[in-house]
């Protein structure tokens, strides 16, 4: 299906810059990969003409971490061990798949995670 909802091939609409598509079988994927050095950061920036980098999707290679940003700042972190950082919460214990309870300055936030 087309990203204009409509069936066949894909193409651009006039929101569209760029379209990345695999022609192959049904079974091919479809990769876009980022590479920097050891010691930097492979990133996706997302803003708009007054800011080009108001937000992003970054990989730090030097932490070996995964940063979500909004509104300039990192938001949520996710290191190496798989914990979950999300910035103004500090969290007493990891993020589990289902309902878990996170403390945070004594207080209670229920979070449901779906997966599947």
């Amino acid at each position: 299906m087309g990203p204009d909802g409509s069936s066949g091939n894909p193409s651009l609409s006039s929101n569209n810059i760029a379209l990345f598509q695999n022609d192959g079988n049904t079974t091919d994927g479809a990769v876009i990969t980022v590479v920097a050095g050891n010691a930097a950061t492979s990133q996706i920036s997302l803003g708009d003409v007054d800011n080009g980098n108001i937000g992003s999707i970054k990989y730090d290679n030097s932490s070996d971490s995964m940063k979500l940003a909004t509104n300039g700042g990192d938001r949520l972190t996710i290191n190496p061990g798989g914990d979950v950082n999300i910035t103004g919460i500090t969290t007493a214990t990891q993020l589990y798949e289902g309902t878990t309870r996170v403390a945070t300055s004594g207080k209670a936030i229920a979070m449901a995670l779906i997966f599947g």
